[in-house]
């Protein structure tokens, strides 16, 4: 069996495939690769390890070592191969970097072993290559490089904002067996630097300028510049100047104390951040101040006149046209113009309070710079005009008091005067006068409304404005004069009553009411337009008094008078029966009249003697205490009469009816079924009435009677129907006879029959 050796000594890189070989013959054989006498097993990045060839895939610096063999073995020996060396250098393994720099400034980034951690490989020697970046912003001077000992350039941002470069950077292991590493990426921020052309401002003295430069325009200006300057070099004696450091804008207040312009220079500095821009200059030109005078700087004027008028003045001098403006304070209590403009103030103001009022008037001068001076003032004082308080109109009724008018105005304090128009219907209340207040009472000498204007002034100090005076209307209306006929009367009770009436001052619209004392039940009394109607009532047996308040109104003016009624009882009558049924020729049930003092009582009938159907009473009486007597019906039909009593009682009366209803006399003869033949143990047929009598009250009671005797009697009575049923017969049963009595208003007896029961033998 022969064994070639592997290559004796291996320098590779990290993470690199590697395999180590030999060369056997000589039968069937097995391998085994050793690493330092200790046998290799598959797995992880090995495989082979029982093969000629031992891999490595990828190799790590673990796997370096000074002696791995294979040992080749057949059937009938073991040959063990040459060492083979092998030696592992690591490769750079560099994460992302990132770094900034000001627009223009190098960069330099050199990555540093083990940095952000362990995972960082930066072999010694290490060099690195790399193309032109990528780059944001239009940024110049990206370059390539190749191998440098560190990853570096000067770039160029041409914007205010920040702009990125990005290099792609391959490592190379330089004195440890020059490994490529795989490429890393180096963003570079490059910040911007401000950069600003010179500049020229203007501002008023004493008002501050404030410069803050715009990106654009040939400037570049990051967010969050700042400004730092010196003392400024000055003409004509500007101050106010300060140096500051780091400011977000350029900002001074510089006092130019002549009446020409004058100038400051300063020299700036901005800077965003660390990056420090170039240096630029701002002229500053500081316009004069005018100044403002007025000619008249107070005064007094009373609420709504004009003010004296006030001439403004610009002393300093200050060259080219000067204008003037104004505003004004406590425009709330003072109304008026409250801004204006000219070297003229001239206005009104009117104060809406009750109390002295003052407005400041404030006056600038504005030279044609637009400097604005410093506020000059003047004062006016408003005394109050006294407004009197508008009063409301009021209507009374003649005679009565009108409605306390008490004064009051915008001025605490007012004095007051008053007129009123001359009205010759109205007296009472004098055409003018002073004080508070106004009470008084008005007399209307017509029958129609009249009115009366009245004026209340008002005077504060010497301020007193006749505009500013109240009117109020004083209508007094006409009274009615209420009259009534008849004003006393008497009548009796539920007899017709009417009053009129009537208003004797004829005003126009008057409408009339009542109203009544002793009010009772049944009372009935109503009123249209101006007639009281109706009746009264009096339960009572003495005379009733009532009084009627009758009252007259005219748009709320009343007036009233009285009117007496006395109302007489009427008597009462209680007859009965109201209705009774005799029979001709029977007294009537006695209709009794009660006894009541003063009470006398009459009557007179219906169906009189004259017409000859019911006599026996007499057809009236004059001076009853009852009704009775005998009614005798001389017809052949029931006949009725009315008797109509009368009760006086003084000069009032009241009727009652009653009615009698007399029957007609009974007459004519009964006749009942005839004879009957029935054997023994048959039933007789029933009996009745064939022939009934005629007259009476037609409401009959009935008697049937029997007799085993003979027709003439004895006689049982055995029946009270209108019909009679014979009982049945026996053998024993004997002949009977009956008869049947009626009676109504008389009593009348039938005819007999016989009810044979033969006998047989």
């Amino acid at each position: 069996m022969s064994v070639s050796d592997p290559v004796a000594l291996n320098t590779v890189c990290d993470d690199d495939p590697v395999s180590l070989s030999i060369l056997a013959t000589g039968g069937s054989l097995t391998y085994q690769w050793y690493k330092g006498g200790i046998p290799v097993v598959n797995g992880g990045n090995i495989s082979g390890a029982n093969t000629d060839t031992l891999n490595f895939v990828p190799i790590h610096v673990s796997d370096s070592a000074a002696s791995y063999y294979c040992v080749v073995t057949n059937s009938c020996t073991s040959v063990t191969s040459g060492i083979a060396k092998v030696i592992v250098n690591l490769k750079p393994k560099i994460p992302t970097q990132a770094t900034s720099a000001c627009t223009g400034l190098a960069f330099s980034v050199s990555p540093v072993d083990g940095v952000p951690t362990a995972a960082t490989i930066v072999p010694a020697g290490t060099t690195y290559s790399w193309p032109a970046p990528i780059v944001t912003g239009g940024m110049t001077g990206g370059a390539s490089g190749s191998s440098q000992t560190a990853i570096d350039g000067t770039l160029i941002n041409p914007t205010n904002t920040a702009q990125t470069a990005t290099y792609t950077v391959t490592p190379v292991s330089g004195t440890t067996g020059n490994c490529v590493g795989n490429a890393f990426l180096v963003t570079v921020t490059v910040n911007p630097a401000p950069s600003i052309g010179n500049q020229v401002g203007s501002a008023c003295s004493g008002n501050a300028f404030t410069f803050a430069p715009v990106n654009g325009a040939g400037n570049i200006i990051p967010a969050g510049t700042t400004y730092t300057w010196g003392i400024p070099t000055v003409t004509g004696g500007i101050t106010g100047a300060t140096a500051l450091s780091n400011q977000p804008s350029f900002i001074q207040t510089l006092i130019n104390p002549t009446n020409a312009v004058q100038t400051a220079t300063y020299t700036i500095t901005a800077t965003s951040g660390t990056c420090v821009g170039s240096t630029f200059t701002m002229v500053l030109s500081v316009n004069p101040k005018p100044t403002v005078a007025a000619d008249l700087t107070s005064q007094n004027i009373c609420s709504g006149f004009a003010i004296a008028p006030i001439t403004l003045t610009n002393p300093n001098g200050v060259p080219g046209t000067t204008s003037y403006s104004w505003t004004r304070s406590n425009t709330t209590n003072i109304i008026g113009p409250i801004s204006g403009s000219g070297n003229t103030v001239n206005l009104t103001l009117t104060n809406t309070t009750g109390v002295q009022q003052t407005t400041v008037f404030t006056f600038y001068a504005t030279s044609e710079e637009g400097c604005v001076s410093v506020a000059g003032t003047a004062s006016v004082t408003v005394d109050p005009s006294p407004i009197v308080t508008a009063i409301a109109a009021q209507s009374v009724c003649s005679g009565s008091s009108i409605a306390t008018v008490n004064f009051a105005s915008s001025v605490v304090g007012a004095t007051f005067t008053w007129t009123r128009t001359d009205n010759t219907s109205l007296s009472g209340i004098p055409l003018s006068g002073n004080g508070n207040s106004l009470s008084g009472t008005f007399v209307n000498s017509t029958n129609t409304p009249q009115s009366t204007t009245f004026t209340v002034s008002a005077t504060s100090g010497s301020c007193s404005v006749a505009a500013n005076s109240a009117t109020f209307t004083v209508t007094v209306k006409p009274i009615p004069l209420a009259s009534a006929s008849p004003s006393t009367q008497t009548v009796c009770a539920g007899s017709p009553i009417l009053i009129t009436a009537s208003d004797n001052n004829n005003v126009s619209g008057t409408v009339f009411s009542f109203s009544q004392n002793n009010t009772v039940s049944g009372d009935n009394m109503s009123i249209s337009g101006n007639l009281i109607t109706g009746s009264l009532v009096n339960n009572t047996t003495v005379d009733r008094t009532v009084i009627f308040t009758i009252n007259a109104t005219a748009a709320g003016c009343p007036s009233s008078t009285t009117v007496s009624v006395t109302v007489s009882p009427n008597p009462v009558i209680n007859a009965t029966p109201a209705t009774q049924n005799v029979c001709s020729g029977a007294p009537i049930t006695t209709i009794n009249l009660p006894a009541i003092a003063g009470v006398v009582y009459s009557w007179t009938r219906t169906n009189g003697t004259a017409l000859g159907n019911l006599t026996g009473m007499p057809d009236s009486d004059s001076n009853a205490t009852s009704i009775t007597g005998t009614l005798t019906n001389n017809t052949a039909s029931n006949q009725s009469t009315t008797f109509t009593i009368t009760a006086t009682l003084g000069g009032c009366t009241k009727t009652a009816s009653v009615t009698v209803n007399v029957f007609a006399p009974m007459s004519g003869s009964v006749g009942i079924s005839a004879d009957q033949v029935v054997c023994p143990g048959g039933t007789p047929a029933a009996l009745f009435v064939s022939t009934p009598p005629t007259g009476g009250s037609g409401a009959y009671t009935y008697q049937w009677q029997s007799s085993t005797v003979s027709n003439t009697g004895p006689w049982v009575n055995i029946g009270t129907g209108s019909t009679y049923q014979p009982p049945t017969t026996t053998a024993g049963t004997l002949d009977t006879y009956y008869r049947l009595i009626i009676t109504g208003c008389q009593s009348f007896t039938s005819n007999v029959i016989k009810i044979e029961v033969p006998i047989f033998g």
